[in-house]
């Protein structure tokens, strides 16, 4: 019982680490919607287009991005900046970006490999 709980919490590390840094990937890179200038500077920012992740001008929000580990077998990836939240959930028409679940379902494929292969107990 006490390698099943390691290699459950092994793999439930790996998920998570393999989510961050799908999201930390898609959200790092050029956008190609409006450009604006940012102010006091004479340098131009681009935002995200609909149906783009979140554009990042500060990389504020993929800095933040973490795995929070609940328990020995549950954990969860997100941010504890506030916007990041909205951005997922708000309407993409009204400025809503999702990131964190379109990342994930990403890299799904490779999360049923890390949880299908054979088990060493």
């Amino acid at each position: 019982e006490r390698n099943l709980k390691r290699e459950i919490q092994r793999r439930i590390l790996q998920t998570g680490s393999t989510i961050v840094e799908r999201v930390v990937q898609n959200l790092a890179g050029p956008r190609s919607g409006r450009r604006y200038r940012v102010p006091g500077t004479r340098t131009y920012y681009t935002a995200s287009a609909v149906g783009e992740y979140p554009a990042s001008r500060l990389g504020h929000l993929r800095q933040s991005v973490r795995m929070y580990v609940l328990s020995p077998t549950s954990a969860t990836v997100g941010t504890d900046i506030f916007y990041g939240k909205i951005l997922e959930h708000k309407n993409p028409q009204r400025g809503g970006r999702p990131w964190l679940r379109r990342s994930a379902e990403e890299v799904w494929p490779k999360i049923e490999s890390i949880w299908k292969r054979p088990w060493k107990l």
